[in-house]
């Protein structure tokens, strides 16, 4: 029989040496669960880092796709910009982007970048733009992204046109005569000669002539009076703003007013009141800006273009019978494209005769227009109106200024839901009950009478020889947008 107590003491021996073992369990558990700690965090800061870099690769390139667009709009605008710069308001952080823009002077874009201007622009109209733009955000991981763009640029010709009434002569008004603005009190007259006004006239804008102004009885204008001469004013006279006179006098009698500031080189002569602000005499006032008159002439091909669509050219010199240039203008009162007519002959209308257009017109005449006796012409369309152009070339005359062929209209000559302009490098007049929308344009002497009524409407006009007008705008044609190697 073995010895019981020898046993129990073996067993209590083998017992006391695998004590340690489970330590050594728990520190090689607790060694495997530190490296899997370890590892799962160098995986949540890589998937982190990754998340980060690809967040601020998506607002850096949106950044810069934004700024693309809006250069591509700001291509449109009547000054160009140079550089283009914008904030984001993305989250988490914001975002950014700057623009650059290289303009050319032809298209497709070659050669040197036209130099350009901060404020100005580019010197010269281009015909295409290169477009850079790049994109950044505030987050300090990776690096910018940049798109560009290249689109070729179509110039909105500029409107040498900008004034209501202009005398390239003397401008003489009288007898209950109304020139209304188009946007507010916006409806000027010009003259490179005198303007003389002897009774009632509204004029809702201003007045600015390169020699002297003559006001009487109630003529009124509701803005400035602006001279490079005298001015004077009697009776009733009215000037709602400022006089200026950049070289002479200013002269108000009876109960002749001005509503603002009376400013001039020379004396200042007014009763009390007479002068609603300040009466400045010995001013150094620089003269009113010069306007040159436009040279008018034919060009097919620009008034073929947008926005003026004139597809359509007729000529017809025959002054009479069933195919003449009469029949021609009364046959367009259907729909149709936009149409040029050509004709030397002497247009003049009289006797209750009546025209409706039902598309725009152009008629060119070397020979003048004329019109007597309830004359009308208008839209087919009442509340539609269409554009009207009554143009005597500049080139059809030897000089100016010049008394014919130029453009008369007188007793009840109506213009209904038409916008006309008037254009002769010669004389133009108005008489009895005219009434109409646009300009009227003159190289010479420009002569207004009783009850007549012009409503401001700048009217486009192209095909000018010494136009100094800047364009309106661009259209923009896209040829590519493509990301480019960020800087």
């Amino acid at each position: 029989m073995p010895n019981h107590s020898r046993l129990k003491t073996i067993w209590r021996r083998l017992r006391r040496d695998e004590e340690g073992i489970a330590l050594v369990t728990a520190l090689m558990v607790i060694g495997v669960a530190s490296l899997l700690a370890v590892l799962a965090t160098t995986l949540s800061f890589h998937s982190q880092s990754t998340s980060q870099v690809d967040r601020k690769r998506t607002q850096a390139i949106s950044a810069a796709e934004a700024g693309l667009d809006t250069a591509l709009l700001q291509a449109q605008s009547a000054t160009l910009p140079c550089t283009t710069t914008g904030t984001l308001p993305t989250e988490p952080t914001t975002s950014s982007f700057s623009v650059t823009y290289d303009y050319y002077a032809s298209y497709p874009a070659v050669g040197t970048a036209l130099a350009c201007d901060p404020v100005a622009g580019p010197v010269g109209v281009p015909k295409a733009v290169l477009i850079k733009s790049k994109g950044t955000t505030n987050a300090k991981v990776f690096g910018d992204r940049a798109v560009e763009a290249l689109a070729a640029l179509t110039a909105i010709p500029g409107n040498d046109f900008n004034k209501a009434i202009f005398a390239n002569a003397t401008l003489s008004i009288s007898n209950n005569t109304t020139i209304n603005g188009n946007v507010g009190n916006d409806g000027d007259v010009y003259t490179n000669n005198a303007f003389t006004c002897a009774n009632s006239l509204t004029v809702k804008g201003s007045v600015i002539t390169q020699s002297s102004a003559s006001l009487s009885n109630t003529c009124t204008v509701v803005n400035d009076v602006y001279a490079k001469n005298n001015i004077t004013g009697a009776n009733s006279a009215s000037i709602g703003r400022d006089a200026k006179s950049s070289t002479g006098n200013i002269s108000l009698s009876n109960s002749a007013t001005i509503g603002h500031d009376a400013i001039a080189f020379g004396t200042i002569t007014a009763g009390a009141g007479a002068v609603g602000n300040n009466r400045v005499s010995g001013a150094n006032t620089p003269p009113p800006p010069t306007q040159a008159f436009p040279q008018l002439v034919r060009n097919d091909a620009a008034w073929a273009t947008a926005p003026y669509n004139f597809t359509s050219v007729i000529t017809n010199n025959s002054c009479s019978g069933g195919s003449s240039v009469y029949t021609t203008i009364s046959g367009l009162s259907a729909a149709g494209p936009n149409t040029i007519i050509y004709t030397t002959c002497a247009l003049s209308w009289a006797n209750n005769t009546n025209i409706t257009f039902g598309r725009d017109v152009a008629i060119f005449s070397t020979g003048g227009f004329a019109t007597n006796n309830n004359f009308t012409m208008k839209s087919n369309v009442a509340g539609t109106e269409r554009k009207l152009y009554w143009v005597v070339p500049y080139n059809a005359v030897a000089s100016v200024p010049c008394a014919s062929p130029g453009i008369t209209t007188s007793n009840q000559s109506n213009f209904t839901d038409l916008q006309v302009f008037f254009y002769s490098p010669c004389n133009i007049s108005a008489a009895n009950k005219t009434t109409t929308k646009g300009q009227v344009y003159s190289g010479s002497n420009v002569t207004i009478a009783n009850l007549f009524t012009l409503t401001f409407v700048p009217v486009p006009v192209t095909g000018i020889l010494n136009s100094a007008a800047q364009p309106i705008g661009y259209t923009v044609d896209l040829a590519y947008k493509r990301e480019n190697k960020s800087s």
